[in-house]
Parts: structure tokens; sequence; C-alpha cells
């Protein structure tokens, strides 16, 4: 893989927001994809296509191939469903059919590594994306900030000398790419700031923006970081608590998360994935998470 402008085969599992997105720079930038999806969203693409409304990457209309279980040996699959669902979604890739390609999730939350890696062995790379994209209909998506950014990870020594092949051809794409130090300080790194953001905008209903401006919102988002980066050091990563808060300072004012999404939309919440994932890592370690479990609960019952 190691020339960018060689055309690769990438299959995309769960072409929704983020899946959307990719498929369609990944298409735009010659690339052979394929998407694996339910069988209505597949007719949908093969008649219809993905259109992508994006500022950065322009409008366009995708034609990725679309198949209900993969049907091709690729060289990547990205992973990009919810959490809710993951586990049935992912029996539509064959093992045989992922057996020389390099899988990486971008999913949230960090227990679906173990998941990922039972079943098709040491070929995932731990990866992350800072994005804010809307789905705002079957094959449409909206892309709402001005970049992507795309963090890879391997601790893994064979996939980590990949790694930069994979980012050359995401480069070439116009994703901003970054490599982390290790797939610790890459899943706790963006699930300490993930949670923190979800929780509050999901359950307040209020942008990053106003949450930052009333000062008891602001201190439950600080009490949220600090308690999520105590388990995410006894997790082996290195987590400032101080830093967290500077990035979700430089958020734009006016963002929010797909928790908050889904929950206006009436969707379930995968916020069992994020905020519980804290909570039972936390329980190995003996280390209570009081805020995050308030939120956890609050949002749970919302689900039911």
């Amino acid at each position: 893989m190691a020339d960018p402008m060689i055309k690769k085969r990438i299959a995309i599992l769960g072409p929704g927001a983020i899946g959307g997105f990719m498929a369609s720079v990944l298409w735009k930038a010659g690339h052979e994809v394929v998407c694996i999806a339910k069988p209505e969203i597949v007719l949908h693409i093969r008649a219809h296509g993905i259109a992508l409304q994006s500022n950065a990457f322009g409008s366009l209309v995708a034609w990725p191939r679309a198949v209900e279980a993969l049907d091709t040996k690729p060289d990547i699959i990205f992973i990009t469903t919810k959490a809710i669902g993951f586990e049935d979604a992912i029996q539509r890739i064959a093992v045989d059919h992922a057996a020389h390609a390099v899988i990486i999730p971008l999913l949230n939350g960090i227990e679906h590594m173990a998941v990922l890696r039972n079943r098709f062995g040491d070929r995932v790379i731990a990866g992350s994306i800072g994005i804010e994209v809307r789905h705002l209909a079957s094959g449409v998506v909206e892309h709402l900030t001005k970049h992507a950014r795309i963090t890879l990870a391997a601790d893994n020594a064979i996939l980590a000398k990949k790694i930069p092949d994979i980012v050359a051809l995401l480069i070439k794409a116009e994703i901003e790419m970054f490599v982390a130090e290790n797939e610790a300080q890459l899943l706790w790194g963006k699930l300490v700031r993930l949670n923190a953001l979800a929780c509050m905008t999901a359950a307040t209903g209020k942008s990053i923006g106003e949450i930052r401006n009333d000062a008891i919102l602001r201190k439950n988002l600080e009490l949220l970081v600090k308690e999520a980066s105590e388990v995410a050091v006894a997790e082996g990563a290195r987590i400032n608590p101080g830093v967290v808060m500077e990035e979700l300072d430089r958020l734009e004012a006016t963002q929010r998360s797909s928790l908050y999404r889904d929950r206006m939309a009436g969707k379930e919440l995968e916020v069992d994935a994020i905020a519980g994932a804290i909570v039972r890592a936390g329980a190995k370690h003996g280390i209570l998470c009081p805020t995050i479990l308030i939120y956890l609960k609050n949002l749970v019952e919302v689900i039911s």
C-alpha cells in the first residue's frame, strides 16, 4: 500500500453519517469503494448513490458499490456503524473476505476493539474521527465541520508499519491525519472528551458554547472530564483533565454531539458504549464515577 495514487479496494460497513462521508470522499479520490448495509439501504445507494453536502469537500453524489454482505477481499475495511447493532453488523463481513484487509473502526467507545479482534484477529488498527456529520436521510449526508480528522494507532509492530501508507492514502483524499503514540492514548483521549460533550449536550439539549457559559453546567462538564480521566489513567493513558477542558473550550460554540441528535430524533442512544464503558472500566480499578453514572442513568431512562 505504498503509493497513495494507486486505487485501493475499500469497504465501508455502515454507510450512515460517518460511513457515508467516508464512502463519498474515498470514491471521489478514485478508490474502489463498496458499502455494506441493510437491504433497504443497499437498494437506495444503488438507485440514488450517496449525496454529500459539505463546505469543505463540496457537494457531490458518490456512486460506491453497495452489497448486503461483503463479496470481495478489500485492502481496507472501515467499520462505521453505531455501537447499537454493531455486533450483528460485523456478521456481514465473512472472516475469509477480511483475511488480507486492515480493519479500522471509527466507532465511539473502547469495547468494540476486543470484539473485532476476537472475530478478525490481529488486523485491527485503532482509529477515531473528529468530525460533525448528520445523516439527513437514507443516502444523504451533511458535513458540518470545516475539516475531517482521523487519528490512528497500533500497538502491534507489524500493523504499525502499515499506518504510514494509510495516512498517505487518506491525506490524498483531503482528510487530516494524525498518529497517536499508542492505542490507549488514542481511544481514551477521545472517549474522555466525547463522554463529556455527548452526555452534556444530550442531557441538556444545549450546545457546547451554552454549556461553557453556564457556571453550573460547566462545573458538571469538568466533573465528567475529571472522573473519566481518572479511569483513563488507570487504563494506561496519559490524560490531563485541564488539557481536555482546553480542547472542549476550543470547539465551535454551536457544536453538539451525535448523541444529542439521536435523542432529538427519538432514536436509541449509544450512551452505554460511551458513559457505560467508562463506568465498567472504572469498576475494574475500584474507581467510582458518580457524575458519569448520574448522566448515564438519566439518559438510559430517556431510552426506556
